[in-house]
């Protein structure tokens, strides 16, 4: 081609492409002032991108509609009806996330500030596209002159917002959940307010052209604390570590006696066996030839013996049973056996008739144990109610003592901001050099409560980790705590004053522990009263007893004595013819008790020789004092415990009836809060543009900074006293451990 000869487009075709020039960049430049006004809107680097995001995903379903309806795209007319798109589609975003920061702002946690924004938006976000779409037909369904055009931009607009609306709905809010994530990551190592402060610096920074950055400003370090290592920390979390790790919970969990001592008082129906095995040599001296040859009787005995003693339960019946073997020899003459030995069985029992009988000492230790045992478990449920309202109190301690901090630190960046504003200005001649002093001097009497409230944030923090931390070595002790719950996630209690109430008599524990005390000086008045009856006992016993040994060797000294004359006298009856005398005598034993052991366990067992005895027992205790006393102070007691019983109802009345104010009042003092806080900060930016024209100064600025870091405290305070409020009414209405899921075991 001869070099005067050149290509490119004319006519239709180069107005296109300069037109498709022109969009692109008024493209680029709709999502830079979007993102610059949306960035001034909400003060945040991060929300922009969470509602533009939103952008990209509309387009698509804008070429969609064209396709689908069949029309040309027109690159002028299909590009207008985009960066109408754009607008619309932004709008529905903003209503979302302005929703959602603002319950955020009130205390809400995320996710249900998510959920509950989503909800609230999506009827407005409905009309307005329907509005939208429906005054979009006429333009796509119009005839005529310039029909055409206005059809394609209607078509864009009708089809990209009805397509994508479900889309970005549900996008919008993912979006910004994951960037909240992003933004509170330990990635950044800062916490939430450093980042606010962060980014207010950097602002102000902007705002003014002064080099801020110059100066570091940072917290100082905490002893103890790595400022590299943060826990995140939400209440059921700290509730649990508690009922895990607390120490006060583990002493009383150690505590055992209760069930021991019942054990020890069942001991006393324990059966007793005794065994008494015994040997004994006696020489005893004698007055008489007739009881032991040279003045002394020899004796051996040898016993085995055997002792059974059971008590029952029932009714004080006393059951025993003996089993006695003595084996004995003797030096005596006149001992027919000797050695012999002698057993004997005798089972009794003895049956209270009067006192002891429907209650004694034994069988009331064991009834008071065991409802002891149930006070020890009352007292464990106590102690575990008081641990979970001391972490619940301590938790929300530690959420105003960091919000307060944040207000703190806040009001310090604000007096600094003020004060590099004052510079500027008396640089430039428009302000009176002696502004400097007050502004420095706010700023130092501002860091001197912000150091202050650290110390607060350190000393509360130190309390909730005595209560969650399982010893002195626990890896919590090193960490800070990042409180994630900021307003109770319990269910708003019952309104109604009789119900709740009502309900307080039948589960607090205190109750439940003075009944239990009743019942124990119950026990003790019935054995009181049964001591003062006189005692009867009816008493019997059966016993069978044998014996057995073998015959002395020799003769009765007696008849050895007379055995010469009997001798003489049967001779001379022999020469006289007569019939010789018989030796006298005195008989001689059985066969049944000649033998040995076995001779005489067979005369036990055979019954020969039985014994039976029944009898009454009579004990009477003259006046009996000490049984009067002891009933008179179990009824005094029993007083003492009802009059207990009506000043802890009493008592939880007023509890219940405060804790109720206590929220009524709360929730009325963070609307209050929060009205005032906006209308501070309306003031404070009000003063800070006329401070900039020239019409206040700097004390009314640093005045408003103070008005507003105030209002904040307050709102910071009333929600406190509201989570605190809802800690009682539970502690009161005995639901602290139902409201948290807690079952003791």
């Amino acid at each position: 081609m001869p070099p005067e000869y050149s290509t490119g487009l004319f006519g239709r075709s180069k107005e296109f492409g300069r037109a498709a020039k022109s969009y692109i960049l008024a493209f680029v430049l709709s999502i830079v002032f979007m993102y610059m006004v949306l960035a001034a809107q909400f003060e945040s680097f991060i929300d922009p991108v969470t509602i533009l995001i939103s952008l990209p995903l509309s387009a698509p379903f804008a070429l969609l509609s064209l396709v689908l309806t069949g029309e040309n795209f027109s690159i002028i007319y299909t590009s207008v009806g985009i960066l109408i798109l754009f607008g619309i589609v932004k709008k529905n975003s903003i209503l979302q996330i302005d929703h959602i920061k603002s319950l955020r702002a009130e205390g809400v946690p995320r996710l249900e500030a998510i959920i509950r924004g989503c909800e609230d938006r999506l009827r407005p976000i409905m009309m307005t596209t329907a509005a939208l779409v429906a005054g979009m037909i006429p333009l796509a369904l119009g005839t005529g002159a310039g029909a055409g055009s206005r059809k394609t931009v209607a078509i864009v607009v009708i089809g990209g917002q009805t397509l994508c609306l479900l889309l970005t709905l549900l996008v919008t809010p993912v979006a910004y959940s994951l960037f909240d994530d992003l933004a509170h990551a330990r990635l950044f190592s800062f916490s939430s307010w450093k980042l606010r402060r962060a980014v207010g610096t950097l602002i102000i920074g902007f705002a003014f052209g002064a080099p801020l950055f110059a100066q570091k400003f940072t917290a100082p370090p905490r002893v103890g604390v790595s400022v590299l290592a943060q826990r995140k920390l939400a209440l059921v979390e700290a509730i649990e570590m508690a009922l895990s790790s607390n120490l006060e919970i583990e002493v009383e969990r150690t505590n055992k006696a209760a069930a021991e001592n019942i054990r020890g008082a069942l001991g006393t129906f324990d059966p007793s066996l005794r065994w008494l095995p015994a040997i004994e040599a006696r020489n005893t001296p004698t007055g008489s030839v007739l009881q032991g040859a040279g003045g002394k009787l020899a004796e051996h005995f040898h016993s085995q013996n055997f002792y059974f003693r059971q008590r029952t339960p029932w009714s004080g019946l006393q059951f025993n049973m003996d089993f006695e073997n003595n084996r004995a020899s003797s030096s005596n003459p006149f001992a027919t056996l000797s050695p012999f030995t002698t057993s004997r069985l005798l089972i009794g029992f003895t049956q209270p008739l009067f006192r002891d009988r429907l209650i004694d000492q034994s069988r009331a230790e064991i009834k008071i144990r065991r409802k002891q045992l149930d006070l020890s478990h009352e007292e464990f449920e106590l102690k575990a109610i008081d641990v979970v309202a001391r972490v619940e109190l301590a938790y929300w301690d530690l959420v105003a003592a960091r919000q307060d901090a944040a207000v703190k630190a806040d009001t310090v960046e604000w007096a600094r901001a003020q004060l590099a504003r004052n510079k500027r200005l008396i640089d430039a001649g428009t302000l009176a050099p002696i502004e400097i002093s007050a502004s420095e001097a706010e700023l130092q009497r501002r860091l001197d409560t912000w150091y202050s409230s650290l110390q607060t944030v350190t000393e509360v923090e130190n309390g909730l980790k005595t209560l969650v931390a399982a010893n002195r070595g626990a890896e919590i002790w090193s960490e800070e705590i990042v409180t994630t719950d900021l307003r109770t996630l319990v269910a708003d209690p019952s309104d109604d004053l009789r119900e709740t109430v009502a309900s307080a008599m039948k589960a607090r524990v205190e109750l439940r522990r003075v009944g239990t005390r009743t019942r124990i000086n119950e026990v003790q008045k019935l054995q009181a009263a049964d001591q003062t009856k006189p005692q009867v006992n009816l008493v019997a016993s059966f016993a069978n007893s044998g014996l057995g040994g073998a015959l002395r060797p020799g003769e009765n000294p007696f008849t050895a004595s007379n055995a010469l004359l009997y001798d003489r006298v049967n001779r001379l009856s022999s020469q006289a013819g007569l019939a010789p005398l018989a030796p006298a005598g005195f008989g001689t034993l059985p066969d049944t008790l000649l033998g040995g052991y076995g001779t005489a366990l067979g005369n036990v067992f055979s019954g020969r020789y039985q014994t039976a005895q029944v009898g009454l027992a009579f004990d009477f205790t003259i006046r009996n004092r000490a049984a009067e006393s002891a009933l008179a102070q179990t009824t005094i007691a029993e007083r003492r415990l009802k009059l207990e019983r009506e000043q802890l109802e009493q008592g939880i009345e007023a509890q219940v009836r405060n804790a109720m104010q206590a929220i009524q009042t709360a929730r009325q003092r963070i609307a209050a809060a929060a009205a005032g806080e906006r209308a501070a900060k309306d003031k404070l930016e009000s003063e800070e543009r006329l401070f900039l024209t020239g019409e206040s100064t700097n004390f009314l600025v640093l005045t408003r900074q103070n008005e507003f870091a105030d209002s904040r405290r307050r709102h910071v305070a009333a929600d406190l006293e509201l989570n605190k409020a809802v800690s009682r009414l539970l502690h009161a209405a005995g639901s602290t451990l139902p409201a948290h899921n807690v079952t003791l075991k």
